[in-house]
């Protein structure tokens, strides 16, 4: 049986005061009273569950009357919650009411549509919002930064919106599954109303940890990255006798180059100290980097693309071998180094594909958290373009060697983000120079890979016919 009570003990036990309730009366936010007579009237548990919801939709959620008024107005009709309630609801911090009073400024508006930071679909017409106000609020404060903390901060925030709306998504779809389930649109906003402070605290501590976790996965993969396996394919005997150039290198510099076309490191270590006295000084430094790294380290440039690179690996290698504090900061500090330099503009197409290739290589080597997928995918295909703007300047031997490494790359890149036609086309770009040693050992245990992927269910059909060939 339910139990009646009178406006002095529903004052007790909801902890509302009697003009408060009288109010609420008034404005319809609850259940009329039953009236025994002109002056009685009794009140039961109803009112103490909508005096509670009340109370927490204005002191959690700081909405305003009308907004609550919409809320429970659908429960004590039966009907339902219109879109901007449930938009109001779903809205994680509360106190964004009380930040976007202002209008936001032209500068704020241009920012977040260049960035994407309103998402994918917003035009000036979105600006007019409420809540794109609040964004162009958050956006205003970041342009006030300093310079560099306000390219960080909207870089930030352009990742976040892009996230953002997959996660929206994902809190919608959620919410009406609920919904449907329940049968009751009004139940679940509820339900959803009392939990968003839940999620928001979930969210901001779930943030902390992930960023945690980066870094620490970070150093631990990059502390076991094995530059030995940074490295360019040599092709065989058969390739290398099928792409000989009509006369053999000229000098002992022609030669060097030669051989760092065609991965035949190996090669440099027997180069007599007469032969290393007559080499020109670039060429001279490539050798003594890829022989005996430890001898350059303290350079502060050797002036040329692939002689930077080379040097910004051999600090990296040093930075990633020690057990010391710091690492963390050792490794940024290599990495800019090694995204310093700009290969294509070494006048010498030799030297500016290898600068490109050796880059590509270290940077796809790297872990994901990093972010420079993109820049490994640029200096690789680069190789293939500088190769492309430069008929008959680059040994054809070192052409192919070069060429195929990168395709060969470029599929593995390909193939680390799911991208299995792109791995593909590589490949067979790559298998079409038909080497007969390691490059093309290489090539098709990577094709072998790829169809077994594919075996799975999980590549395309049409990828292995490509790699078929």
């Amino acid at each position: 049986m339910t139990r009646s009570l009178r406006m002095a003990e529903l004052v007790k036990e909801s902890g509302v005061p009697r003009e408060t309730i009288h109010y609420y009366l008034r404005e319809g936010l609850l259940p009329e009273p039953i009236r025994s007579g002109r002056t009685r009237a009794t009140y039961d548990a109803r009112h103490i569950e909508r005096l509670q919801a009340i109370r927490y939709l204005r002191e959690e959620k700081f909405l305003p009357i009308a907004v609550i008024r919409s809320m429970l107005q659908g429960d004590l009709e039966g009907g339902g919650l219109d879109v901007e309630t449930v938009s109001t609801v779903l809205g994680i911090d509360s106190s964004l009411p009380r930040r976007h009073e202002s209008s936001a400024d032209p500068a704020s508006a241009t920012a977040a549509l260049e960035h994407g930071l309103l998402g994918p679909e917003a035009t000036p017409s979105t600006l007019e919002t409420a809540a794109a106000q609040a964004v162009l609020c958050s956006v205003r404060e970041a342009l006030a930064l300093d310079p560099a903390s306000r390219d960080l901060s909207l870089a930030d925030m352009a990742g976040c919106a892009r996230e953002l709306t997959s996660l929206v998504e994902a809190e919608a779809g959620a919410f009406f599954e609920f919904a449907l389930e329940s049968g009751s649109l009004t139940d679940s906003v509820t339900a959803l109303a009392r939990g968003r402070p839940v999620v928001a605290r979930y969210i901001a501590a779930y943030r902390n940890f992930a960023l945690q976790r980066v870094v620490t996965h970070l150093l631990d993969a990059a502390s076991d990255m094995r530059f030995s396996e940074v490295r360019m394919y040599a092709l065989g005997p058969g390739a290398l006798e099928r792409h000989a150039a009509p006369t053999a290198p000229r000098n002992v510099h022609e030669r060097v180059w030669h051989l760092l076309a065609t991965a035949a490191h190996e090669q440099l270590e027997r180069l007599s100290a007469e032969e290393r006295g007559r080499l020109r000084p670039r060429t001279a430094s490539v050798v003594r980097l890829l022989t005996r790294p430890d001898d350059l380290q303290t350079e502060a440039s050797l002036g040329f693309p692939l002689g930077d690179i080379l040097l910004a690996e051999a600090r990296l290698r040093l930075a990633l071998r020690s057990t010391q504090d710091g690492r963390l900061e050792r490794l940024i500090f290599g990495l800019a180094e090694l995204l310093r330099p700009r290969p294509r503009d070494d006048a010498d197409p030799t030297a500016a594909a290898l600068a490109a290739l050796r880059r590509g290589l270290l940077l796809q080597a790297l872990p994901a958290e990093l972010g420079l997928a993109q820049q490994a995918q640029d200096d690789l295909r680069a190789v293939v373009e500088i190769l492309g703007g430069a008929p008959g300047r680059v040994h054809p031997a070192g052409r192919v060697c070069l060429e195929a490494n990168a395709r060969l790359a470029l599929a593995q890149l390909y193939a680390r983000q799911a991208r299995w036609d792109a791995a593909a086309r590589e490949l067979d770009r790559a298998a079409a120079f038909q080497d007969d040693g390691a490059l093309g050992a290489a090539v098709r245990s990577q094709g072998e890979a790829l169809l077994m992927v594919q075996e799975r269910d999980t590549w395309p059909n049409a990828a292995a016919g490509v790699i078929g060939r």
